[in-house]
């Protein structure tokens, strides 16, 4: 039995030809012999070539229909018109960054009149909150990328140069700020599927998942929310719900349109649902990624895709750790992170860390990420 995918597979500009070559010996026609360079084969190639762009459009047509085959952007109209379910945009990356006076000056800023600067990833953020920066004062003010997507995730301490000139003044983020891409296929399959749970009465875990998910602030624009935690099943009729960002902690103000959401599709009657905001757990651990010595690769060229990749694992680590076995603690396991640090660029070949022991997570709890990364050249070919 032929499958889906084997149904719906474009054929290829050699396929057509060799169809069609077939075709014409099947009719006494020496199609074959004629001179590959010459008017008519040159014609049947162009026509090959123009119906595999059209056997390709098709076949992502068929595949359309189907949830398990659908792609890109027929997989966004085949969420948005059959499960009513949208696919949620890019984020901003947002969170907290230090000013630091060192001056006798006083600065009042209203939101988006300062800019800081991430020099190496050529990233600008603007200050998200006004403020009043006073002689020798230290003040941690919320910023946010000017580009939404994950190339604006940076580590902790990338941030160091300010963009607006503010004299005396030293900026720096002590933990990561972190936007995400937008909704990839898997995921959004996954929560149509979870929409699916919403039709029961009775608060199956997928209705909770799609209704965190997919919960909409006033304005119409989608809470910050990549991952949920539920607690297990009661039969006291109360749940918790953790819900967390990509940088870590939600923003408080999402909540109360989260519940809201929950209250609408998948809470049942006679059960209370608590949702809460994961508690943030500060990963400050320091790595060190050793490297070959390569000729025209600056430091930045290593220490930039290491620390992007080790932002990249924390922003999608399970809330609540990850357990061995059923009965272990949860973790956020150190080697994972050193694995993330080593597969970045080539030239590492070994990753150390101030601390090997793996960072326990409680549930309802969340890594955020203040590690930092030192890249150390070796010449020469270790062995």
């Amino acid at each position: 039995m032929l499958t889906i995918e084997e149904l719906s597979r474009a054929l290829t500009e050699d396929e057509i030809l060799e169809s069609w070559l077939t075709i014409l010996e099947t009719m006494q026609i020496p199609a074959r012999s004629w001179v590959k360079a010459g008017k008519t084969r040159t014609l049947m190639r162009i026509l090959a070539r123009t119906m595999a762009a059209f056997s390709a459009v098709m076949a992502a047509f068929i595949r359309s229909g189907f949830l398990d085959t659908a792609e890109g952007d027929w997989l966004t109209l085949a969420a948005k018109n059959v499960y009513k379910v949208h696919r949620i945009p890019a984020t901003f990356a947002r969170e907290k960054v230090q000013l630091k006076n060192t001056g006798g000056g006083t600065f009042t800023k209203a939101i988006g009149e300062v800019t800081v600067l991430w020099e190496d990833g050529r990233k600008s953020y603007r200050n998200a909150d006004a403020f009043v920066l006073g002689p020798l004062e230290t003040l941690e003010v919320t910023f946010e990328a000017l580009e939404a997507g994950s190339a604006s995730s940076v580590a902790a301490g990338g941030i160091r140069k300010l963009e607006t000139v503010m004299t005396g003044v030293e900026v720096t983020n002590l933990v990561a700020l972190v936007g995400s891409d937008e909704e990839k296929d898997p995921p959004l399959r996954q929560r149509c599927r979870d929409k699916l749970d919403t039709l029961s009465p009775f608060g199956p875990s997928g209705a909770y998942s799609y209704a965190v998910r997919s919960a909409k602030r006033l304005d119409g624009s989608p809470v910050d929310v990549n991952r949920v935690a539920q607690s297990p099943s009661s039969d006291t009729g109360l749940k918790t719900i953790y819900v967390a960002s990509p940088s870590g902690p939600p923003v408080p103000t999402d909540l109360p349109f989260i519940a809201t959401s929950i209250d609408e599709l998948a809470r049942p009657p006679d059960v209370r649902v608590t949702v809460l905001g994961a508690t943030p757990v500060v990963v400050s651990r320091k790595f060190t990624a050793w490297a070959r010595a390569t000729s025209g690769v600056a430091e930045s060229a290593v220490r930039v895709p290491a620390e992007t990749a080790l932002v990249a694992l924390v922003a999608d680590y399970p809330i609540g750790g990850i357990r061995k076995t059923p009965a272990s603690s949860a973790y956020l396991f150190t080697d994972r992170m050193k694995a993330a640090i080593a597969s970045a660029h080539p030239s590492i070949f070994d990753v150390d860390a101030d601390d090997d022991a793996d960072i326990p997570l409680a549930p309802g709890e969340i890594a955020v990420l203040a590690a930092t990364i030192e890249v150390r050249f070796v010449e020469g070919s270790p062995t």
